[in-house]
């Protein structure tokens, strides 16, 4: 006779809430947020054509927390933070044959 054992799962919404909070996700989504704003700016210097003075600093600033409002759901989303992913160089790209024929 065999023994059932009964699995208990967790509904889908409690996990990606549970994700949230690891230490790997925090770390990946506040890397991608600081190149974000990094780019951001770098952008807006480059737009500028180097005026430094005319960037308007609040503007830069309001704006990261609008894109971290929309980079951790994306990212959470299409599984760029839960490891669904794997990442790789450009060396492996160099390699890659393309798309099957």
């Amino acid at each position: 006779m065999a023994v059932v054992r009964r699995v208990h799962r967790v509904p889908r919404a409690q996990r990606l809430l549970a994700l949230t909070l690891t230490r790997r996700v925090m770390l990946l989504a506040g890397a991608d947020l600081v190149c974000w704003a990094v780019g951001m700016t770098v952008a807006s210097v480059l737009r500028l054509d180097f005026e430094v003075d005319q960037v308007i600093r609040w503007g830069q600033v309001a704006v990261v927390p609008l894109a971290a409002a929309c980079l951790l759901p994306t990212g959470l989303l299409f599984g760029l933070y839960t490891g669904r992913w794997r990442y790789g160089s450009s060396r492996r790209w160099r390699r890659w044959p393309g798309p099957p024929r």
